[in-house]
C-alpha cells in the first residue's frame, strides 16, 4: 500500500473507533438532569409562589449525605465520592430550555450564602457503597428543603425523599 492509502485507512479507523466510544458515553444516564426533571414535574409541579425560583446550570458539591428518609437510610455519611461516570465530567450542563418560565428564572450563578431570594440548586452525582445520589436544595420564601434521589446505574430513580427542612431567619 502506498502512504496515502495507509494514512486514509488509519484516519478512517480512528474516526470509526472514536464514534463508537462517543456513542457509548452518551448511553450513560445524566443522573443530575433526571433528578431535576423529576423535581420540576413531580415535586414543584404546579406550585405557586411569589417570586420565581432562580436556577443555574452549575452543580453543587456535597460534603456529606444524610437521608434517614430513604428506605435504605444514610446517617451523615462523609465518605462519599463524586460519581466518576457522571456526564458532568463530559462537559454536560443542566438543560434548562424546557423550564416553566412562570416558576423559574435562569441565572448564571447562585450565591446561596448571600442570596435570600428563591432558588433551586442541583448537586453533582455522588456515590457511596455502590449507590448513586443526587441532592436538590430549594429555598422558597425562607423555607429550605433538600431532596435526596437514589439511582441505579441505568438512571432509574430507586428512591427519593425530602431529606431535610429548615427555615432561614434574617436579623436586621
Amino acid at each position: 500500500m502506498n502512504l496515502k492509502i495507509k494514512t486514509a485507512v488509519t484516519i478512517a479507523f480512528v474516526f470509526i473507533v472514536s464514534m463508537g466510544s462517543c456513542r457509548a458515553q452518551s448511553d450513560i444516564p445524566f443522573h443530575e438532569q433526571i433528578a431535576f426533571d423529576f423535581y420540576c414535574s413531580e415535586i414543584i409541579g404546579t406550585s405557586q409562589f411569589k417570586e420565581k425560583l432562580k436556577v443555574s446550570t452549575d452543580f453543587n458539591s456535597l460534603f456529606y449525605i444524610s437521608a434517614e428518609c430513604l428506605k435504605d437510610k444514610i446517617f451523615n455519611e462523609k465518605k462519599i465520592e463524586v460519581y466518576q461516570k457522571s456526564k458532568y465530567f463530559q462537559g454536560y450542563l443542566l438543560d434548562l430550555k424546557r423550564l416553566n418560565k412562570t416558576q423559574f428564572k435562569k441565572v448564571k450563578h447562585i450565591n446561596k450564602y448571600s442570596n435570600s431570594n428563591n432558588y433551586v440548586s442541583v448537586s453533582n452525582a455522588y456515590t457511596f457503597n455502590n449507590r448513586i445520589f443526587v441532592q436538590i436544595e430549594e429555598l422558597i420564601e425562607k423555607n429550605e428543603r433538600t431532596f435526596t434521589f437514589e439511582f441505579d446505574e441505568k438512571g432509574n430513580i430507586i428512591d427519593w425523599c425530602l431529606s431535610s427542612k429548615a427555615m432561614h431567619l434574617s436579623f436586621e
